[in-house]
């Protein structure tokens, strides 16, 4: 079922929220003052229990483009963001969390024209920071640097985007198109993030630009999501890869299995030192 409210939107913006009062406002603010109006906001509301649903259903009733809606059942974090995207239509669809923002208000517009004037990207971001809400004091700290990859061939940006990976890139502007693939397993386990970052690479490429355009927010203290239990599980992620790399059944593929497996155990490393050092 994909929602409409009367209007030809271009771009369609999910954001699937739970108990987001204490910053939708300032969100949903950022998306209305954007230069680039051709929009729909779909705010998927996973059964709230404080003033979110009154908040978004006064935003919904002044203006046409935020449709509201909620799940039939709750959902976790992953469904919710499935969900939203199953309602959208549009050319380019974009997530947006509650706690998520633009750093000014040309962004949309910018990433529209990038991908409207190049065909072959998928997916456009932008450098971001990390905002941090505590007891009501905003703290901002530098993002991890984006880069874009400087291979042409799919393979290659494939593991290129393996060693620089940032799953933040998930919340940049996409092909719609390029989304038709998402399913019920989708995001269904740890990592996933990355996995669809690293598919947007291969299928077509991902276009960084230079600006600090995204503010990553959080409430409290960052902690490290683990989507299938208490404990990180990263072999799924790692066949995924795998999969990925070795799809096209070349010797290239062969090769950029090679290249990637540094990366792999990188990772490995990585992740279990950020699990094990981050603040629970």
């Amino acid at each position: 079922m994909a929602y409409s409210n009367g209007h030809t939107s271009k771009v369609t913006i999910g954001m699937p929220v739970c108990n987001g009062e204490k910053t939708i406002r300032y969100t949903i603010e950022n998306v209305i003052n954007q230069t680039y109006q051709s929009w729909k906001l779909i705010i998927s509301d996973n059964y709230s229990s404080d003033r979110t649903t009154q908040i978004i259903q006064d935003y919904a009733r002044r203006d046409t483009r935020i449709i509201t809606t909620s799940p039939s059942k709750p959902l976790t974090a992953e469904e919710n963001f499935r969900y939203v995207l199953s309602l959208s239509t549009s050319t380019y669809f974009c997530w947006l969390a509650c706690d998520d923002y633009w750093t000014n208000n040309t962004v949309l517009e910018s990433w529209v024209r990038v991908l409207d004037n190049n065909s072959k990207y998928l997916t456009v971001f932008s450098q971001a920071k990390n905002v941090n809400y505590v007891d009501q004091t905003v703290f901002e700290s530098p993002h991890p640097p984006i880069f874009n990859s400087p291979s042409s061939h799919d393979l290659l940006r494939g593991v290129y985007r393996l060693y620089l990976m940032n799953p933040s890139i998930i919340y940049g502007l996409h092909r719609r198109a390029s989304l038709d693939y998402i399913n019920d397993v989708t995001f269904t386990y740890d990592y996933s993030d990355c996995a669809f970052v690293l598919n947007q690479e291969i299928k077509g490429g991902i276009a960084i630009l230079p600006s600090i355009d995204f503010a990553i927010g959080t409430i409290g203290y960052k902690r490290i999501v683990k989507t299938t239990g208490k404990r990180l599980s990263r072999a799924p992620y790692v066949k995924k890869v795998i999969r990925m790399l070795a799809s096209q059944g070349t010797i290239l593929s062969f090769f950029a299995l090679l290249l990637s497996a540094p990366a792999i155990v990188l990772f490995y490393y990585h992740s279990i030192v950020t699990e094990f050092t981050s603040i629970k």
